[in-house]
């Protein structure tokens, strides 16, 4: 029987993270509607999407929010973006030092001053893994994981798809066993956020049109 849209018992917002260009939007576009595109734009500001996903007796409506990876000075549109968050993903590219050492030195940093929720799941994605140019070896890898707190971590590539779809299913697993201590941002539509000239998040006037059916 089909899941309607709005039938599911719990909201689960997913944050991502992570240094431009590492292909956090190929990421989503893969879970989204399992197809990879050359032509993939950079993320300016903040976009999400959902899907419904069931695990067990539950079905849970899993709310992905895709942030840009340049830097926004204002702590209010940084912590409206985080507010709420069950999940933060943290993405770098196995073809990119920097965006590997900025785990810690950036984006940790920032999610331990925006989120205080003791049942916040942390999650490290290496993407690019089918290029042949990997400049970050596993023991550094491990080393992070498990410096920084992180519950899993998943070599990925939003080209082949691999271990894309792992990733949500630990997810609603993870849920599925602990009570969720904050209540996530309930949004009603797939608007993409924008930073204006006041770097406050606002709505683009143009909704960005689904390429694949959720169920």
């Amino acid at each position: 029987m089909a899941v309607k849209r709005d039938d599911f018992d719990q909201l689960v917002k997913i944050s991502l993270v992570g240094d431009t260009g590492v292909g956090k939007t190929s990421i989503g576009l893969r879970h989204r509607c399992n197809i990879f595109s050359l032509s993939s734009q950079s993320t300016i500001g903040a976009e999400f999407y959902s899907r419904i996903s069931k695990y067990n007796d539950k079905i849970y409506k899993l709310q992905i929010w895709d942030r840009g990876g340049d830097d926004v000075d204002s702590n209010s549109y940084i912590s409206a973006y985080y507010k709420g968050s069950d999940v933060v993903i943290v993405v770098f590219s196995m073809d990119d030092r920097k965006s590997f050492e900025n785990v810690e030195k950036k984006w940790l940093a920032q999610i331990q001053k925006y989120l205080k929720s003791k049942n916040l799941m942390l999650i490290l994605i290496g993407n690019k893994t089918d290029l042949n140019t990997h400049k970050i070896t596993q023991h550094e890898i491990d080393s992070l994981k498990t410096r920084c707190g992180f519950h899993h971590y998943f070599p990925v590539s939003a080209i082949t798809g691999m271990n894309i779809a792992i990733i949500f299913e630990n997810v609603c697993q993870y849920i599925y066993n602990i009570k969720p201590s904050i209540e996530p941002i309930i949004c009603t539509d797939k608007t993409p956020l924008n930073i204006n000239n006041n770097n406050n998040m606002s709505k683009t006037n143009e909704t960005k049109k689904s390429c694949c059916v959720i169920i």
